[in-house]
């Protein structure tokens, strides 16, 4: 088995099949950029024996969201698309699934933290070795 740990978008909402052998499996196709004008598409499934770990995050997603899965990568299947032309499948099979923030684009600005504050204007402050004492305002 190969371990592979992924970070994209659902590019559809989970669906619910059954195998011929009725074993149960929640599919979703994940996209991964590869680059500006690249992107890699997945096939995660979640089996049954899975789903019940992964429920609560299963039920919330939905096309668009931002997910890191990981888990277990099959063998590559190569096959025609629609257009005739040779592709590659690629399927994972899910053991981990985790919502990731999206990234800032080079369009949006990173929150600034604000500046920080001085302890002796703080309140709740309670003094120490931050102020300046004159000799004379020492008791020894």
């Amino acid at each position: 088995m190969q371990k592979i740990t992924l970070i994209g978008n659902l590019g559809s909402d989970p669906e619910e099949r059954f195998t011929p052998n009725q074993k149960k499996v929640k599919m979703f196709s994940l996209a991964v950029n590869i680059s500006k004008d690249k992107t890699c598409w997945y096939q995660i499934n979640v089996w049954e024996d899975r789903i019940p770990i992964l429920q609560g995050i299963l039920n919330c997603l939905k096309k668009g969201s931002r997910v890191c899965v990981i888990g277990d990568l099959g063998l590559p299947h190569a096959y025609m698309n629609k257009m005739q032309l040779p592709a590659v499948k690629l399927v994972v099979n899910a053991n981990s699934l985790n919502f990731v923030s999206s990234p800032i684009s080079s369009e949006q600005e990173a929150p600034k933290a604000p500046p920080p504050q001085r302890a002796e204007d703080s309140p709740n402050y309670m003094g120490g070795y931050a102020k300046q004492y004159k000799n004379e305002d020492i008791p020894f």
